[in-house]
Parts: structure tokens; C-alpha cells; sequence
């Protein structure tokens, strides 16, 4: 487990009900990830506070593995 994150978020531990609860007044957008991606069959949250924008990557486990805050959200047919 990892402490110490952004919006006391811990790798490893907080689980998607976790966060879904805790940035509900965000609109939070939940999809699936695909079978070729870094966490295969995984969930993706996606959400907006303030001028940025943050993704939550979960395992198939519903374990949060990754944590990404970014001013825009990267087009993936850009490359």
C-alpha cells in the first residue's frame, strides 16, 4: 500500500466504491477498461475538480493501482 496521495487516496487499497462515494459531486464517468491495457479488465473513473481533470485506474480487483491529475484529458487518437 501506498499513503500519502492526493485526496487521501492509498494504492492498493481504496476500492472504486471507495471513490465513487467520495467524488460523487464530481460526475464521476465509469468505464470498463479494455482487454489490451495496463490493467486488463480493469475500471476507469474519470472526473473534473476545479480545472483539472482526474483518472483513477483500478485492477480487476477493484483496487486502486493508478492516480493521474492533468489540465486536459489527452486525446487517444492523438497517438
Amino acid at each position: 500500500m501506498i499513503s500519502g496521495l492526493p485526496f487521501n487516496l492509498v494504492l492498493n487499497k481504496t476500492t472504486i466504491d471507495e471513490a465513487m462515494a467520495k467524488f460523487k459531486k464530481y460526475n464521476v464517468k465509469k468505464s470498463k477498461l479494455s482487454d489490451g491495457s495496463f490493467y486488463s479488465n480493469g475500471t476507469k473513473l474519470l472526473f473534473k475538480k476545479g480545472s483539472h481533470y482526474i483518472t483513477l485506474s483500478y485492477n480487476d480487483q477493484n483496487l486502486l493501482k493508478s492516480l493521474s491529475i492533468m489540465r486536459f484529458i489527452p486525446d487517444p487518437a492523438a497517438g
